[in-house]
């Protein structure tokens, strides 16, 4: 993706000086993470000091708040919706907390930014046209730096983010249909049970940050968390955008004393308002025999009724 269609997004930092466009800073960013991350780093540890220079440029531009591992401050709760494309490897670096997408080997994207400035030159109609009804509240708690400060890289990075949150169970199971292994969620439906619903126990698939298989086994039977982060609903009728747009972290305790948690993966919708992987959910669909849409209605239901407002620290 080239939002100027001419200048690169180093070129176009450095003749607009400070006169950038928030949402074009934001495709310019995300730009150059789509591409860094497609160049399969032999060393993951290499990938935060190859946009150093691009980040100096664009603190000189704009101000963006602090560089976080990677991520911006200002925008947080959007730059936390990236998602792994491919080849999303274990984590193994200590100065790079899970909520970023430094912190992994993979090809990253970041479907629902681009679904959310996806008309005009740089996405006017699209954030224009859609109404934000909910988000989280999310601050760095904690967070020290390592030199250079725009290195990226975090000595201590603890994000705490408020908003609704359900318990889930993470599954990692083999498809009767298809004899794939595939990684997901159900909701505990403690709660919707007690009231009556005897509805069967459904797993959802979602975007997990690591594809290794011998990692997601781990996980399998798991308890996690699913937090909301944003919600938009269409403004206007006459907008041919989607119905609505949502994002939500699956994230998981880092010990039994559940204080902490570390990120899983993503849950969140395209430029179709449907959930990604976009293929699994219309599988999921037709299992069920409704549609994937109405699967993914039931879905924000049952959300609703088992989730609590709550706080938590992620690292």
């Amino acid at each position: 993706m080239n939002p100027s269609g001419a200048e690169t997004s180093n070129q176009a930092l450095a003749i607009t000086g400070r006169k950038l466009a928030v949402d074009k800073i934001m495709f310019l960013w995300l730009e150059q993470i789509e591409n860094l991350t497609s160049l399969n780093f032999t060393h993951v540890s290499d990938q935060l000091p190859a946009l150093s220079g691009i980040a100096t440029l664009m603190r000189q531009s704009q101000q963006p708040g602090r560089y976080l591992a990677g991520l911006w401050e200002d925008g947080l709760l959007f730059w936390l919706c990236w998602a792994t494309q491919s080849f999303g490897q274990p984590r193994t670096l200590k100065d790079t907390p899970s909520w970023s997408w430094a912190s992994i080997q993979g090809h990253i994207s970041f479907s629902f930014i681009e679904a959310y400035f996806m008309k005009g030159p740089w996405g006017q109609a699209g954030h224009e046209n859609m109404l934000l009804v909910n988000a989280a509240q999310v601050r760095m708690k904690q967070c020290v730096p390592s030199n250079p400060s725009l290195s990226g890289k975090l000595e201590v990075a603890v994000l705490e983010v408020n908003g609704p949150v359900a318990p889930v169970t993470l599954h990692f199971k083999q498809d009767q249909d298809s004899s794939q292994e595939a990684f997901s969620f159900s909701l505990n439906r403690q709660n919707s049970t007690s009231s009556g619903d005897t509805s069967p126990e459904i797993y959802y698939p979602f975007q997990s940050d690591i594809t290794s298989k011998d990692y997601l086994r781990s996980l399998d039977g798991k308890p996690a968390l699913l937090l909301h982060l944003l919600s938009y609903e269409k403004l206007e009728a006459a907008y041919e955008g989607p119905d609505w747009m949502r994002s939500y972290l699956i994230v998981s305790p880092v010990d039994e004393t559940e204080t902490q948690y570390e990120r899983v993966g993503i849950l969140c919708t395209d430029v179709t308002g449907g959930f990604l992987p976009s293929k699994a959910w219309i599988i999921l669909g037709e299992k069920q025999k409704s549609g994937h849409a109405a699967v993914r209605d039931e879905l924000l239901k049952i959300f609703r009724k088992t989730s609590s407002q709550r706080s938590l620290e992620i690292i």
